[in-house]
């Protein structure tokens, strides 16, 4: 589980980016619908997951018990999380938008299909508006257990990253913070579902971009270069 300023910045980046500059970017800001009369119930159990969220914090980890049930709680909302489509091919993204703590409970995500029967591999991007309130993120199955994100970097400095004016924030005013992180060790099996959900320090909407690309399990992701070219950007 990652919260906002923990993990290590791995590095300096230095860049040149390659492939098609993304033109238009689907925008699922309103998906899925979620009907007037069901919002008030929405923001309750949205409460109710993040506080669960927040107790297995509290524990630094170590309530296996709680972790089960913050799980559980993950899971009960998924379904008013929008479904993001993946990429299946190395050295490209395509970026969706979406809107997260749209209903301002603090917790939101997204969820996604692994295609096929294979197990995958997973390296994605995210990007938010530096003045989000993002406290942490992590992933979890819809199946049941699995392990989840180690690593991760992180457009922290001042200026954001090089490539930003290759992904679709560069064209923006408002500057933003990009993360880039792998899953790997055929963690995600085929055919399944999985959910990514974000915490936050307020009730304040914000808008995010992601990018997913889902590869060949035993595909090469040990180095942040690695990661860098499954996304379609090049270190020189």
């Amino acid at each position: 589980m990652y919260t906002v300023g923990w993990g290590a910045f791995l590095g300096c980046w230095f860049w040149a980016a390659f492939g098609a500059t993304q033109t238009k970017v689907p925008d699922l800001t309103d998906k899925p619908a979620i009907e007037e009369g069901r919002k008030e119930k929405a923001i309750t159990e949205l409460k109710g997951a993040a506080e669960e969220v927040r107790k297995y914090q509290a524990t630094q980890g170590k309530d296996m018990l709680q972790k089960e049930n913050y799980e559980e709680a993950i899971r009960s909302v998924a379904g008013y999380f929008p479904e993001v489509p993946v990429h299946e091919t190395s050295g490209n993204r395509q970026f969706v938008k979406v809107q997260m703590n749209r209903l301002g409970a603090g917790l939101d995500g997204i969820r996604f299909k692994v295609p096929g029967a294979d197990s995958r591999e997973m390296v994605w991007v995210f990007a938010l508006p530096r003045t989000n309130s993002l406290h942490s993120w992590y992933i979890v199955s819809k199946d049941g257990p699995m392990n989840g994100f180690k690593r991760f970097i992180d457009s922290h400095g001042a200026g954001g990253a090089p490539y930003d004016e290759m992904a679709p924030w560069g064209r923006l005013k408002e500057e933003h913070r990009s993360f880039i992180q792998p899953l790997t060790g055929g963690e995600l099996k085929g055919g399944r579902e999985y959910i990514v959900w974000f915490k936050f320090k307020d009730q304040t909407p914000t808008e995010l971009y992601v990018a997913i690309n889902l590869l060949p399990a035993g595909t090469k992701l040990t180095s942040v270069i690695d990661w860098e070219k499954a996304l379609g950007f090049v270190w020189e």
